[in-house]
C-alpha cells in the first residue's frame, strides 16, 4: 500500500483554496465590524433618524461585498501581480473594480429599495460616482489581502512539497508495515500472489500484491515495467547488454541481474537516454 502523499500541484492547489476562504473570512469578519460601528456612528450623529436605517444601509452594502469577493479571487488568478505582469494587473483589475462597483451599488440599491418597500418607505438611491471612489479602494485593498494570502500559501506549499528522496512507499512484511524510500526500491518482481522488493542493501520483503498495481503505483517516481515479471528503478541501473532474440539484460546495484525484454521498447528507450549512468549500449 502507498502513503498518500498529494503531488506539489495538488499541495499548492490545497493550500491555495485554504487560503483563499481564510482571505474570505478575514474580509467578512472586517466587513462585519466596520457596517456595525458605522451604522451605531451614523446614529450618534443622527439622532433622528429612523434606528433601522443605518443598519440597512450598511448591512446590505456590506453583505454584498462580502457575496463577490469569490469574484475578486476568480479575477486575482486571471490576472495575478508579479515581475512582467504589472500591464495585465492593471488593465484587468481596474477594469473589474468598475464591475465591482456596479453590482455592488446595483445590488444594495436593489436591496434597500425592497426592504424600504416592505417598511411603507421609499429609498431615492445612491451617488455611483461618490460610490466608486469608495469601491476603488476598497477593491484594491481587497484584492491585497487575498494577494498576500495567495503568497503566503504557495510559500507553505513549497516548504511541504516533499523532496524526491524523502518520498516513502509503504509495504507490508508479514506483520509489519515497513516506510521504505522510493530511492532505496532497486526492482521489483513478481513471484505468485506475491510481488517482491529487492532494496538497497540486500533486502526482498514479499508483499501480497500485483505487479500492476506496484507499477501503477510506482509510476510517478519513473519505475520502468522491463519484462512481464520485472519492474526496475532507472536509478540503480548500471548497464545494459544485448542478450538473446533481441532482448538485454539489465545490471543492477548490488549484482542484481533483470531481463529487459523486445516487448517493451519504451523502456529500453528511457533507459538508452543520455541522463542514464549506463554502460554504452554493444
Amino acid at each position: 500500500m502507498t502513503e498518500l502523499i498529494l503531488p506539489p500541484p495538488l499541495i499548492e492547489d490545497a493550500a491555495r483554496r485554504r487560503a483563499f476562504l481564510a482571505g474570505w473570512a478575514a474580509i467578512a469578519v472586517f466587513i462585519v465590524l466596520q457596517t456595525t460601528a458605522n451604522a451605531f456612528s451614523d446614529l450618534s450623529d443622527f439622532p433622528r433618524l429612523d434606528p433601522r436605517e443605518p443598519f440597512i444601509w450598511e448591512y446590505t452594502s456590506g453583505a454584498v461585498v462580502i457575496a463577490l469577493v469569490p469574484a475578486l479571487g476568480w479575477l486575482l488568478r486571471l490576472a495575478p501581480p508579479g515581475a512582467g505582469r504589472w500591464a495585465r494587473f492593471a488593465l484587468v483589475h481596474l477594469t473589474g473594480s468598475v464591475g465591482f462597483s456596479f453590482a455592488h451599488v446595483g445590488s444594495f440599491v436593489l436591496l434597500r429599495k425592497g426592504l424600504y418597500a416592505l417598511a411603507g418607505a421609499h429609498y431615492g438611491g445612491a451617488d455611483w460616482l461618490y460610490e466608486y471612489r469608495k469601491d476603488l479602494v476598497a477593491y484594491f485593498g481587497f484584492v491585497l489581502i487575498l494577494a498576500l494570502a495567495d503568497w503566503a500559501a504557495r510559500l507553505w506549499a513549497a516548504s511541504r512539497a516533499p523532496a524526491e528522496g524523502s518520498r516513502l512507499y509503504h509495504l507490508r512484511d508479514g506483520a509489519r508495515v515497513v516506510r521504505v524510500p522510493m530511492t532505496e526500491i532497486v526492482a521489483v518482481t513478481s513471484a505468485r500472489n506475491y510481488v517482491e522488493f529487492h532494496l538497497a542493501g540486500g533486502r526482498k520483503p514479499l508483499v501480497r500484491e500485483t505487479l500492476a498495481k506496484v507499477e501503477a503505483d510506482l509510476a510517478g517516481a519513473g519505475f520502468l515495467r522491463t519484462h512481464r515479471s520485472w519492474l526496475v528503478n532507472p536509478a540503480h541501473v548500471r548497464s545494459v547488454t544485448p542478450a538473446a532474440a533481441g532482448d538485454f539484460r539489465l545490471e543492477l546495484d548490488g549484482g542484481l541481474s533483470v531481463p529487459l525484454s523486445r516487448r517493451f521498447p519504451a523502456a529500453l528507450e528511457r533507459l538508452r537516454t543520455p541522463d542514464q549512468p549506463l554502460v554504452p549500449l554493444s
